[in-house]
């Protein structure tokens, strides 16, 4: 895992990713790269590449099981859910999102479109995709923890939640946040 290894390299463009197994907390941020490519990764840590805005091309991997809270925060990736499939925790936090900072996002600008459906994420954090307005569905059979905070408050676009597993565990420290985890989902008409 590589730690905060290049954090501020303010000219680092480009690095090779080929053998990196795991992406450390804030190893790449505020760098100048604008594509990343690690075939074989299996975690990225929390706020990985924040910051990194001119990250535009970064492949996740069919490896990838896991990514840390603000990790695209500032960055012009963009994918579609279906891009989600095999990971199996996201981490979020109160002060931000998988790609955006602050706690009043806006909906709008969306990185993440289509259908979420991933069988095997088993944990998913505060914020995570909050003003993902571009996303259509949630199905997420396997979930067992959420930590509720506004997970997917303000997908403006999101009409159907199919499945949300079998939650055993909601946490979540909701003296820092008014979001609802579905607040603000104003097309949503269905919850099976």
């Amino acid at each position: 895992s590589i730690n905060q290894m290049f954090q501020g390299c303010t000219h680092l463009a480009s690095v090779d990713l080929s053998t990196t197994l795991e992406i450390g907390n804030n190893a790449f941020s505020n760098t100048a790269l604008t594509e990343v490519s690690a075939p074989n990764l299996t975690r990225i840590g929390n706020s990985a590449f924040y910051g990194c805005s001119s990250l535009g091309t970064f492949v996740l991997p069919s490896t990838l099981t896991s990514i840390g809270d603000r990790a695209f925060v500032n960055t012009q990736l963009r994918y579609n859910a279906s891009d989600f499939v095999n990971l199996q925790q996201i981490y979020g936090h109160r002060d931000g999102s998988l790609f955006k900072n602050g706690v009043n996002i806006a909906s709008g600008n969306s990185h993440i479109s289509g259908d979420l459906y991933s069988p095997n994420l088993t944990y998913l954090g505060d914020k995570v995709f909050m003003g993902q307005s571009a996303i259509t569905k949630v199905n997420l059979p396997a979930l067992q923890t959420l930590y509720g905070q506004g997970t997917f408050a303000n997908c403006t676009g999101l009409t159907e939640v199919v499945s949300l597993g079998t939650i055993t565990e909601i946490n979540g420290d909701y003296n820092y946040s008014t979001y609802g985890t579905f607040e603000g989902c104003t097309s949503l008409t269905s919850v099976t």
